[in-house]
Order: structure tokens, then C-alpha cells, then sequence
């Protein structure tokens, strides 16, 4: 038994929590006849932790972990479906006006029901970040026209010996103040 428990007991789990050879070797010895305080020591953990697995696989026949219940989602999912839509129909929203707009301020508090960081979870989790939308700007179908047919006249043209210069520099207009554009 010992030799066999040595193998065993280096095989911990993150957490403290018995392997499932670990578990398997347990419900073994204790069904052999071996005494929990003995199966303990063999396996470097508590003879309580032996006593519960013994008394979790009379209850459920299993030896793999039950799942653990952590805290309950802040957003329900029409809170997330609220939020998208919001951000999308106006991407320069704030995030107080946001949480607003969404339905997720409580009228009766001083404070909303979500936090600003729920709220860029939630919206991160739909691929909206921190960046600031920016809108395709709209052209006429004759400005289209005009550059399918540039496009067109360049498409056979051979590049191979010839030097040219390209630039992509333009002027932007930023908004002044606290909300640029």
C-alpha cells in the first residue's frame, strides 16, 4: 500500500483537490478495508477529505468534481441585447449616458445597477471596444463610378521597373474639448 500511495500522493490537483487516480485509489482502499486515517497519510491530505469522497460517491456514483456555482451573471441577457443595441446606434455615447439610455440606471439610487467595467465586459464580449466607432463615410454612385473606372484603367498596368512614389497623408479635424469626434 505504501509504495503505491507514494505514486499517488505527488499527483495533487491545483486547488488541494484529489486527482482522479487519487480519488479511484481512495474508494479503493476504504472498499478493501483499509482504515481512512491510513488512506489519508498515504495520500498527504485530511481524513475528512477521505470521508467525503467515499460519502460523494454513495450519492452520486461519481468521482469527478461537482460544478461550482460562483456568482450569479449582473446582466441578464436582455441587459447584453439593451447594451449592444445602444452602442451601436450611437457609437460616441458615454458610458454613464449608456448605462442610462440601456434601462440599467435604478431611478430610486444615486448609483447605477451595473458598473462602468460590467458595462466594457459586456460590450468587449460583443467585440465593441475602447475605440471610438467610426462610420463609412457615404459616396455618390457617380463618385463610385468614376473610381471603379480608375481601378479599372490601372488594372493591366505593368509595375515591374517603374519608381513611384505613393502617400497616404491627409489632414484630419479633430473636435475640441472633452467628446472629440
Amino acid at each position: 500500500m505504501r509504495s503505491f500511495g507514494t505514486e499517488i500522493s505527488g499527483n495533487r490537483m491545483r486547488g488541494g483537490e484529489l486527482s482522479e487516480a487519487q480519488r479511484v485509489y481512495c474508494l479503493a482502499q476504504v472498499e478493501a478495508g483499509v482504515l481512512t486515517s491510513k488512506v489519508a497519510e498515504a495520500l498527504s491530505c485530511t481524513q475528512r477529505c477521505v470521508q467525503k469522497t467515499v460519502a460523494r460517491w454513495k450519492a452520486t456514483s461519481s468521482t469527478t468534481s461537482q460544478a461550482r456555482t460562483g456568482r450569479p451573471p449582473i446582466l441578464s441577457s436582455r441587459g447584453y441585447r439593451q447594451l449592444r443595441r445602444c452602442a451601436r446606434k450611437n457609437p460616441q455615447i458615454e458610458y454613464s449616458k449608456l448605462i442610462e439610455e440601456a434601462g440599467l440606471q435604478d431611478v430610486r439610487a444615486t448609483h447605477p445597477r451595473v458598473s462602468r467595467c460590467t458595462v466594457q465586459r459586456a460590450l468587449a464580449n460583443e467585440g465593441l471596444r475602447k475605440f471610438r466607432a467610426k462610420r463609412r463615410p457615404k459616396i455618390s454612385t457617380r463618385t463610385a463610378k468614376s473610381r471603379l473606372a480608375l481601378a479599372h484603367a490601372w488594372q493591366g498596368f505593368n509595375w515591374g521597373r517603374q519608381v513611384f512614389r505613393f502617400s497616404d497623408e491627409c489632414s484630419v479635424a479633430r473636435g475640441s474639448g472633452h467628446n472629440t469626434t
